[in-house]
């Protein structure tokens, strides 16, 4: 192997794996400090801090033109839901958080803006009001609780009490374009995100993907060596 290929491929292999530490560390820090506390479970909490919109249960719209983003943290410690809430500017505004019990969870904004949750695990329907919870109480009937919750979040389409209309767009499906009453486009709404920290388990991953890509480095290094010495001899 070429001294110049022996270069590239041990500078391509530490930007790599400095790449993947960087990404895992948060995620890392994170989670251990999850597991030194022993969050095995998460609490109804209202935070004013955002979380990364990972993976996304559903969305919807108030009639204030509020969007709301549910969260399903899969790879975290704990086995909790978010509600995360953002202005028709795409500001962050609030979070809330709920045991899940290691499913998935739905929620809709009903027709007085009170976010209804219902873990499909769990034995409660929650009510929130401006983040704070009003109620918890059991359903009627499970499944028909399920079918009427599934029935709401199919929901694509939003209108707020001023009739402005909200449609969600993207490949991700968390963007929504806006339009006013006579269905001229206003603007597209990104809610704003941090990236970091990654799942646990996925920082768990891409960590010992960046030690295989340091050892590889080490590897070739010494190899390289090698071979120096013996063109020297």
């Amino acid at each position: 192997m070429g001294r110049n290929r022996i270069i590239v491929l041990i500078a391509t292999c530490i930007a790599i794996g400095m790449m993947l530490f960087a990404f895992s560390f948060p995620g890392l820090i994170f989670g251990a400090n999850e597991i030194i506390n022993n969050f095995s479970t998460s609490n109804i909490e209202l935070h004013h801090t955002k979380i990364p919109l990972g993976s996304v249960e559903a969305v919807s719209v108030d009639s204030s033109g509020n969007i709301y983003i549910g969260i399903n943290q899969r790879g975290s410690i704990h086995n909790s839901g978010s509600v995360q809430v953002y202005d028709n500017n795409g500001r962050f505004l609030y979070r809330v958080s709920f045991p899940k019990w290691t499913g998935m969870f739905f929620f809709y904004v009903d027709d007085n803006d009170i976010l209804r949750v219902f873990p499909a695990r769990g034995r409660n329907v929650f009510s929130f009001v401006e983040g704070e919870l009003i109620s918890s109480e059991p359903p009627a009937d499970r499944n028909t609780t399920i079918e009427h919750f599934r029935y709401k979040q199919q929901t694509t389409q939003f209108v707020d009490r001023y009739g402005n209309t909200y449609t969600r767009t993207g490949f991700s499906n968390r963007n929504f374009r806006m339009y006013d009453t006579c269905g001229y486009f206003i603007r597209t709404i990104r809610p704003n995100a941090p990236i970091l920290p990654l799942p646990f388990s996925l920082s768990l991953l891409m960590c010992a993907s960046g030690f295989v890509f340091t050892a590889v480095t080490i590897k070739l290094i010494f190899k390289a060596k090698k071979e120096e010495a013996k063109q020297a001899k």
